[in-house]
């Protein structure tokens, strides 16, 4: 079985991500598929990734459960 990103099964959502799986062409691979994720991601997305974190800092150094 793929590895599909879905924690909770949701047949609709886990067959989208399953759907999007395909092989390389010629001018791509792993990294190149990476590098234009990566560059994919709004720069908002970020921002809040790093602000979640940011806000659960003392909640983690404090071993509190999250």
């Amino acid at each position: 079985m793929v590895y599909n990103g879905c924690n909770k099964p949701n047949k609709q959502v886990c067959a989208k991500s399953v759907s999007a799986v395909s092989t390389f062409s010629d001018e791509e691979d792993l990294k190149t598929r990476i590098v234009d994720a990566c560059n994919n991601v709004p720069i908002q997305h970020v921002k809040a990734f790093i602000q979640h974190s940011c806000n659960q800092f003392e909640k983690c150094r404090n071993k509190e459960p999250l």
